[in-house]
């Protein structure tokens, strides 16, 4: 490895064989020399600074992982320079800082990006988590989204930390679980959403906005919002089309009145109402929820 406290310039294809130090920097650097990928046969750590950014034309620049995880302890910045496309092929546990300044692909196949640290995505920049079946754990720290971060056929488990910035999360074909407080707009296009964990409360700082394919998830088991049954809160507009599918604890007779959701405004409505039916007793779905 590099002498700690130094910064290594690597450029066309290369080859990482160690884990980077506290005090280093290694910049990926699109040149003269094309475009530029740093791969690892195995799992990293990163305890310094790793610097993907072109200096010359929109040179792309790839880092990638084979087998095994890289573990952020230090910071990643995905920078502009001078243009070209951003990824990272590998497995993703950040515990310290990624700070997401231009747009980024995070592309392996089936990945797992686990985040407890700080996650930064910038104005008008696109995290896009993407091939195979993805996951994205939010499992502590920060997620902010100032810009969009768009999951594609992928899971986002919500399991703590908080998700701030007021940008977009878009759910495409995807799954969303959890509980807890997003400031940020969502949109769920064919998509699986389930506020809460089983139960719990989602919070939305922004509008919510379901398609026609997409589907509203809620568990309940008691008669409390949070503790007996989901509940998701938006403060701004919901749209609503596709599915809502209500999900009954076998052990819980529903009596009384269930919020599943509040709202500042509402257009439209679930085109299809599921699970309403619990033995002799039925929900009666009143102002669309």
């Amino acid at each position: 490895g590099a002498t700690p406290g130094a910064t290594l310039v690597v450029r066309a294809s290369s080859t990482l064989t160690s884990d980077i130090p506290a005090g280093q920097t290694v910049w990926v650097q699109g040149s003269s020399s094309g475009h530029a990928t740093l791969t690892s046969a195995s799992g990293f750590t990163n305890a310094g600074t790793l610097k993907l950014e072109s200096i010359t034309a929109g040179y792309a620049i790839t880092l990638a992982v084979t087998t095994g995880t890289l573990t952020n302890t230090g910071a990643i910045n995905v920078n502009a320079g001078t243009g070209g496309g951003r990824t990272i092929t590998a497995n993703l546990d950040n515990q310290g800082t990624v700070n997401v300044n231009t747009d980024l692909s995070l592309n392996k196949n089936s990945g797992t990006y686990t985040n407890t640290g700080t996650f930064t995505i910038a104005t008008g920049k696109t995290l896009t988590v993407s091939t195979g079946s993805p996951v994205f754990n939010q499992n502590g720290g920060s997620l902010t989204i100032s810009g969009a971060l768009d999951m594609t056929v992928a899971t986002f488990n919500f399991n703590g930390g908080a998700i701030a910035g007021g940008g977009t999360l878009n759910l495409v074909n995807s799954t969303f679980k959890g509980a807890g407080d997003i400031a940020a707009n969502v949109n769920n296009n064919g998509s699986q959403f389930s506020p809460g964990v089983s139960p719990g409360i989602l919070n939305i700082t922004g509008n919510y906005a379901q398609n026609s394919t997409g589907t509203l998830n809620v568990e309940i088991a008691g008669t409390a919002p949070g503790a007996g049954y989901d509940q998701v809160n938006i403060t701004g507009s919901a749209s609503l089309n596709g599915t809502l599918k209500v999900i009954t604890n076998g052990a819980f007779c529903p009596e009384g009145s269930f919020t599943i959701m509040t709202y500042g405004s509402r257009t439209g409505d679930f085109s299809s109402k599921l699970g309403l039916v619990v033995g002799a007793h039925s929900y009666i779905p009143i102002a669309g929820a």
